[in-house]
């Protein structure tokens, strides 16, 4: 498996930045980053409307919406309506992810030696767990748990069968479970995300020298390369209406969200501060939540579009969660 996921959890701080356009494999992206710069934000990127300029400020009557899960210290908290409550109490909750109709999460839960994964319904409030390996002391992982877009299947990524992190899917209950896609020896697969057709996914893994985004086809097991990033790209998050797919690209230390068609086309960066990461889309795909290193303190800055040319001028940082710490590498979900 990569040794990235073995690391302990950095700290991030949530903001919110609005944007108007169009995991790490082998090493922890920001390690060294965030040992110099400890805190880090959560943006909101706007997809749309062409830009104010640096010094702008926000437009009237932006107000994010729906809810944004996230992890904070080992715990999931739930982001509302701008207040935070926490879901669960444990120590190594992480990498939460909505199900499609808003109703549950499912997330992992890190041991010594191995990880599993929960679901949790906010109405009860009483987790279901769906793998066991830390009981039987298995060396064994699990992370980045998402669910198909029919909400039927939960996938995973898991070094159960394999040396490197594979793609498996499960029953929403547990059992059933399937491999969905393998890149073996090579250094595995890092991180994905499903179509909203749920007939393909978007895969950053290491069927090249470094790290890239694929297309793969459930059906036929077709690999199509989107990306060829000089360092490498991950995180790829498809939008709701499958039109684009938001993803990190890499640039020696720098770090930056990008979108591209699901073709690999029309690739537009959408940030440039260098330190971003975790894209999430809000549900009418409007915004975009990532997480960005700000220093020791939330900034507010300006809103800002995408120039024709499609390169990024401003981070427009608005903060969302003020004074709320967030693992860096505990990922971000969003829902009505």
């Amino acid at each position: 498996m990569t040794e990235s996921f073995r690391v302990s959890l950095g700290m991030a701080l949530l903001a919110l930045v609005v944007l108007l356009p169009g995991c790490f494999g082998g090493q922890l992206p920001f390690g060294d980053l965030l040992a110099a710069t400890p805190t880090a934000s959560s943006t909101l990127l706007r997809a749309t409307q062409p830009t104010p300029t640096p010094g702008s400020t926000p437009p009237a009557g932006l107000k994010p919406y729906g809810r944004i899960v996230f992890a904070q210290a080992g715990r999931i908290g739930l982001w509302q309506n701008g207040s935070v409550r926490f879901l669960t109490d444990g120590e190594t909750d992480s990498q939460p992810a909505w199900s499609p109709d808003g109703s549950r999460i499912a997330y992992v839960t890190r041991g010594e030696m191995s990880s599993d994964l929960y679901t949790l319904r906010l109405d009860a409030g009483s987790p279901e767990q769906l793998t066991r390996y830390r009981a039987a002391r298995a060396d064994v992982w699990v992370f980045k748990p998402a669910w198909s877009p029919d909400g039927k299947l939960i996938s995973y990524l898991t070094d159960a069968t394999t040396i490197d992190l594979a793609l498996w899917s499960m029953n929403t209950s547990g059992g059933g479970t399937r491999r969905l896609a393998v890149i073996d020896w090579r250094g595995g697969i890092d991180g994905y995300s499903w179509s909203p057709d749920g007939k393909q996914l978007a895969i950053a893994g290491f069927r090249s020298d470094q790290e890239q985004i694929w297309l793969y086809t459930l059906d036929t097991g077709r690999w199509q390369p989107l990306t060829n990033v000089k360092d490498g790209a991950y995180d790829p998050q498809f939008s709701p209406d499958g039109r684009r797919i938001a993803f990190v690209a890499r640039d020696a230390d720098r770090h930056d969200i990008w979108a591209m068609d699901p073709s690999g086309g029309n690739q537009i960066r959408l940030t440039d501060d260098g330190t971003s990461r975790s894209p999430a889309w809000s549900p009418n795909g409007e915004y975009i939540a990532f997480l960005s290193v700000r220093g020791s303190q939330f900034e507010v800055s300006v809103t800002f579009s995408m120039p024709p040319t499609g390169s990024a001028r401003g981070t427009g940082a608005v903060p969302l969660m003020p004074g709320q710490s967030v693992d860096s590498v505990g990922g971000l979900s969003w829902s009505r």
